[in-house]
């Protein structure tokens, strides 16, 4: 929905843009202190750990 409260085709995603989802661009970006200042937890869970309900 947009800000007035109607229906549009866009997506999430295309409302906030890409994300850092590789780790390994995740812990560069970390270490090269682009987190803004702000601390920041990372999760991993990796693909043998997530199982279908």
């Amino acid at each position: 929905m947009d800000k007035f409260g109607n229906e549009t085709d866009k997506t999430v995603s295309a409302k906030f843009g890409a994300s850092t989802t590789g780790t390994h661009k995740l812990i560069s970006r970390i270490a090269a202190g682009r987190s803004g200042g702000c601390p920041v937890l990372v999760l991993g869970i990796l693909p043998g750990n997530i199982t279908p309900d």
